[in-house]
């Protein structure tokens, strides 16, 4: 792949090494949890697009969590505009009193976040 690329913008390593920063720091925001033995985050990629860095960053998070998955779309069907953005499925339980670290590969108008932050 990187044949096909004039020059690459971040190399692997150093992505992967923030990846791990970010891993550190939430482990260290989550760390003890309040109740041994208890999942003390839920991680929630927004699908597609954020759940291979979603699964490289939970490689590194040595605590208990649980996963929820959203799929949001903006471009619903062949449209090639923004429609705003809809929540089309969802795989999240009750998320009421838990810490909730919500994955999005692309931020660019906020949409997104405003739809599925109020679930």
């Amino acid at each position: 792949m990187q044949g096909d690329i004039e020059r690459v913008l971040i190399p692997q390593a150093r992505i992967a090494e923030r990846v791990r920063e970010l891993a550190g720091q939430i482990v260290a925001d989550h760390t003890p949890p309040v109740m041994p033995g208890e999942a003390e985050i839920t991680i929630v990629p927004v699908l597609t697009g954020a759940m291979i860095f979603c699964c490289d960053l939970i490689r590194h998070i040595p605590i208990a969590m649980k996963i929820g998955l959203l799929t949001v779309s903006s471009y619903p069907g062949a449209s090639l505009r923004t429609q705003g953005s809809q929540v089309i499925g969802q795989q999240l339980g009750d998320v009421r009193g838990r810490h909730v670290l919500l994955l999005d590969d692309i931020l660019d108008s906020g949409g997104t976040m405003r739809t599925v932050l109020p679930l």
